[in-house]
């Protein structure tokens, strides 16, 4: 599950240290965080997908969640992904993201709104 892609509105470039999700409902896990290029994504796009559909053109290895440089007006070159496991009737949806960033010598911290449901149904095929 990708987080949104940042992008820098100031006149200074920033550099987004790391991000989380703040509520993460029942029926969900957040197992890890990692980067994954826009070059490897093949461009911009939100991304809710398993292991298998992110290697269908080729592998594409998320790295460990890294240090992003968001460009002045321009939007950030990677995405920050969530890995997420259901382990029950999800009950709510992933909601806010807080985001630690660098603009020039001080860190910030941010909460940002952003909510993303994930419902389950039966298994494809099975109506």
């Amino acid at each position: 599950m990708s987080l949104p892609l940042q992008t820098g509105t100031g006149d200074e470039s920033l550099t987004l240290l790391r991000t989380r999700w703040l509520r993460v409902p029942a029926g969900l896990e957040v197992l890890r965080y990692g980067v994954v290029t826009l070059g490897q994504m093949g461009g911009y796009g939100l991304v809710v997908a398993d292991d298998e559909t992110l290697n269908e053109d080729g592998p594409v290895r998320v790295g460990p969640e890294r240090p992003v440089r968001v460009p002045p007006h321009a939007a950030a070159r990677a995405y920050v992904l969530a890995r997420v496991r259901v382990t029950g009737p999800v009950r709510g949806d992933l909601s806010g993201y807080r985001v630690w960033y660098r603009q020039g010598a001080v860190e910030y911290r941010q909460d940002l709104a952003w909510d993303v449901e994930i419902r389950l149904g039966p298994p494809l095929g099975r109506a």
